[in-house]
């Protein structure tokens, strides 16, 4: 339950950007000043407590709406700036698709239109290549290929991630998509730390488990790829 009202208000203050703490805080002091008025006995305070009160809800108001006005133009200004920003990383998920399945129709089965991708990612890194009739120079050279893209993930999400905080005035517009970047970057590294160390198969499973979900979660588009 708290989990999801503290998504609703991430969700509601992307389209703000003044914490909305502050205008949480403000609604409520404004209210509390009318109550008071109502229950004060001296004219004079009475009438000081409701124009106070009156003039900080209208105040209030005034601040929601102009707020509100001002970052739905920025965002869509930015909008155009963000996927601009995340063109080249985008372009990664089309590396990483063309590359595999150029190896593994290649190197594999020229027949790849009854096999998933998470399947070619299994077969390509698996310890047992053998079985595949699959020499260990082509072994290598795949693992290679697939550790090469990898650490163009870590590298670019990083590097994008810092660039989206330096030229999004909102950072709360972009603030689940720079989650997402940390987590790639984060699996990115445990993929190739397991290559490092011939853990091959413990880098399919974080690749299919981890790695792939995370990508189709900002790039949806890449969902028919990745998750059939």
């Amino acid at each position: 339950m708290c989990r999801r009202i503290k998504r609703k208000c991430y969700q509601i203050q992307k389209h703000f950007s003044a914490p909305l703490s502050v205008y949480f805080l403000i609604l409520i002091i404004s209210f509390v000043l009318m109550l008071l008025q109502m229950w004060w006995k001296c004219g004079f305070s009475k009438d000081v407590l409701a124009n106070i009160g009156y003039s900080l809800f209208a105040s209030w108001l005034a601040a929601i709406l102009v707020d509100y006005g001002n970052n739905k133009i920025l965002n869509k200004k930015q909008l155009k700036e963000f996927k601009q920003l995340c063109f080249n990383h985008n372009q990664l998920t089309n590396d990483l698709f063309i590359t595999v399945s150029g190896l593994y129709e290649e190197n594999y089965d020229p027949e790849i239109r009854d096999i998933t991708f998470k399947k070619m990612i299994e077969k390509m890194l698996d310890p047992q290549y053998r079985k595949y009739n699959i020499t260990k120079s082509v072994h290598e050279e795949c693992i290679s290929e697939i550790s090469h893209i990898i650490v163009q993930f870590y590298e670019q999400s990083k590097a994008l991630e810092k660039t989206l905080e330096e030229h999004i005035e909102n950072p709360f517009s972009t603030g689940y998509f720079r989650g997402q970047l940390s987590m790639i970057a984060y699996y990115a590294k445990i993929i190739n730390d397991a290559i490092e160390q011939g853990k091959n198969g413990a880098a399919a499973k974080t690749i299919n488990k981890r790695f792939l979900p995370t990508i189709v979660k900002i790039y949806p588009e890449t969902k028919e790829y990745f998750e059939e």
